[in-house]
């Protein structure tokens, strides 16, 4: 299936980005970390904003991506797409966030070090797992549709959108779980 390998390929560079940008964003305060937390801002508003200019950058080039890689397909199957590409963004860099705030190193001011840290092997590692589900997920419907290509059999593109049902839940029990794991480890001395 070309369409799977693409939309992973896709994946995996979302991921990539993310593992390079988001992963580092906690740790790269360093040791004056202490004065975000004693500043009158609050500490987890500043980090959000921090997340909120930093994602929106991997989550433009990952709908450009998606767009690009399927308007061939239609408008549903685009839309689709482009769906089923957000949600599984903002969980990659969720996971990436969380996981950079939970294995921080203040003391590291270089990012590609933290971005290859043993802490960034099991984001990568959790969000290959996240790819593999979302492979299981489109599997069947995917392969339905481009059978019914090739036999010249009616198929209902709509069906499509029920996929997103179990990619959307999923992605947002990671969401939250990451994001709040994030927060803990912001609120907590260092």
């Amino acid at each position: 299936m070309i369409y799977i390998a693409i939309f992973l390929f896709n994946q995996l560079f979302i991921s990539t980005l993310s593992l390079r940008f988001i992963f580092p964003l906690i740790s790269l305060e360093g040791q004056s970390f202490w004065k975000i937390k004693s500043s009158p801002i609050h500490h987890t508003a500043f980090m959000r904003h921090k997340l909120l200019v930093s994602s929106s950058f991997i989550f433009i080039i990952g709908l450009g991506l998606s767009f690009f890689s399927n308007y061939r397909f239609g408008f549903v199957l685009t839309t689709f797409s482009m769906a089923t590409t957000l949600l599984s963004a903002m969980a990659i860099v969720s996971i990436n966030f969380g996981m950079g705030g939970l294995y921080a190193n203040y003391k590291e001011k270089n990012a590609i070090r933290l971005s290859s840290s043993q802490g960034a092997s099991l984001s990568f590692l959790l969000n290959i797992v996240f790819m593999l589900f979302l492979v299981i997920v489109l599997f069947r419907p995917l392969s339905t549709l481009f059978l019914s290509i090739m036999i010249k059999k009616q198929f209902v593109l709509y069906t499509f959108y029920w996929t997103l049902i179990p990619i959307s839940i999923v992605s947002i029990i990671l969401i939250i779980t990451f994001l709040k794991i994030a927060k803990n480890s912001i609120q907590k001395d260092f």
